[in-house]
């Protein structure tokens, strides 16, 4: 069981790194303090540049996809889980708990007194590890959004909001522990946007505009 907690506090730190406002302290400028004032992609897209933005998304997705990674080497060998009986076999549980843990250290990381992402890049990469379908779903609705509205706020929400959706339709059955996992992070990720919500419904969001490097 330490290993478990090792392994959890490890990708709730992993998490915590925050490469925008690292990428931009290394650039002289707090992106905090700027733009919208939050240190994922989009943000760091709009404030330092198109190139700058990528690497935070690359960043930012890679440790989603790291922590959930983790955690699955606490979750059970096959030869134990033909032990434990069939029916856990689809059930990753502590590959979704590491991943969830993940996604609040972004959320909430202690580096930034407790502030963070708004955790969908790391949400995908999380995702990306445990039902990369859904997760190309997820991609693939945020793109359709983006083009259509030009809101990535929206296109963000909407991307969320169709993760556990996609896993609880897949064809092999939906699996409890990925529902629970995609239904927590879609819903960390809508409550993270309820600035930009209000904003949506007030008419005052701004687009995506596209910035030179």
């Amino acid at each position: 069981m330490l290993v478990h907690i090792l392994i959890g506090l490890a990708c709730f730190f992993l998490g915590s790194i925050p490469f925008g406002y690292l990428i931009g302290r290394a650039k002289g400028v707090d992106i905090r303090k700027q733009g919208s004032g939050n240190t994922g992609a989009t943000n760091t897209a709009r404030v330092l540049g198109k190139v700058a933005g990528l690497l935070t998304l690359l960043l930012d997705v890679g440790k989603g996809v790291l922590g959930a990674y983790l955690g699955s080497k606490l979750d059970m060998s096959g030869a134990e889980m033909q032990v434990a009986g069939a029916g856990m076999m689809s059930e990753p549980v502590w590959a979704c708990a590491a991943g969830i843990l993940t996604l609040f250290g972004h959320c909430f990381s202690p580096f930034l007194k407790f502030k963070g992402g708004k955790g969908v890049a790391t949400g995908l990469g999380i995702f990306f590890f445990l039902a990369p379908f859904a997760a190309v779903i997820a991609l693939t609705v945020f793109g359709i959004s983006i083009r259509v509205t030009r809101f990535v706020s929206l296109s963000s929400i909407l991307a969320a909001i169709s993760i556990p959706i996609v896993i609880y339709y897949e064809p092999h059955g939906p699996s409890g522990v990925l529902m629970l996992s995609g239904i927590v992070a879609s819903c960390l990720v809508v409550l993270r946007h309820r600035s930009n919500i209000s904003r949506l419904i007030e008419g005052t969001e701004p687009r995506w505009q596209k910035k030179k490097a």
